[in-house]
Formats: structure tokens, sequence, C-alpha cells
């Protein structure tokens, strides 16, 4: 192997294990196994491998042509479970907005999702805080 396909595959592990989601899973959660993180890391590093290289999405801003992507529908054919994971990444990554309509398809309680009008940003701080704060009241 070269050096520079060395430097890829440490830095794509790097960035596996700097956002994989390592949370314990909760109680309604317990469904999410390690092999489900490793999966959702998985395809969430693929899915936004892709959308920066796909010539259709590379240069498009808008995050619903993101769900076009196999690697999209992959992801919600793991089901609700995965929320927290999307969740954490928005939470450790400011730039992983684009993965707003994967939460927003996921999400099936329409108190949790984003009502605001305004950047994609602000659309993840108030999803990330309503989230935690329904976690809170479970307690």
């Amino acid at each position: 192997m070269k050096i520079k396909e060395l430097f890829i595959i440490f830095g794509m592990l790097n960035t596996l294990l700097l956002f994989s989601c390592i949370s314990k899973p909760n109680k309604e959660d317990s469904a999410l196994t390690d092999k489900d993180i490793a999966q959702f890391d998985s395809l969430f590093y693929a899915w936004e491998k892709e959308i920066s290289s796909n010539p259709k999405t590379k240069y498009n801003s808008s995050t619903q042509t993101y769900t076009t992507l196999p690697q999209f529908k992959e992801l919600v054919s793991m089901g609700k479970k995965i929320i927290p994971c999307i969740i954490e990444r928005f939470e450790k990554d400011s730039n992983s907005f684009f993965a707003i309509p994967l939460y927003n398809e996921l999400q099936e309680i329409k108190e949790l999702k984003s009502c605001t009008k305004t950047s994609e940003q602000e659309k993840m701080r108030e999803i990330i805080s309503k989230f935690r704060e329904q976690e809170k009241a479970k307690r």
C-alpha cells in the first residue's frame, strides 16, 4: 500500500472513532446493539463522503437532495433506534446538519422536530435541545 492510501485509511478510522456513537443505550434504545452502532457509523461516514463527492450533491446546498443517495435509504432502514446516534453527531460536529432530513424522517414525535425557519445549524441546535429536554423529563 502507498503511504497516501494508508493516511486515507487512518483518517477514515480516526473519524469513525472520533464521531462514533458510543453512549450506552437507554431503556427505549435497548434494541441498539454494538453492531448497529458500527453499521450506523459506517453508513453515516459513507453518506457524508458521497455527499461531498457525488456530482449531484457536491455543489447542491439543499439537504433534501442528500436524501436521494443510497446511504440515506440504508440509514432510514435501520429505524428510529439510531436517533440517539444522530443527536450525538449533531452535538459533536456542527457540520453534520446535512443529517436533519434523516432525523426528521425517523422522528415520529412532531414536537421534537425543528420548527424554526432559520439556518440548518440553528435547526440542529433546536433539535438537540428538544431531544435532551425530553430525555430529562423521562428520568
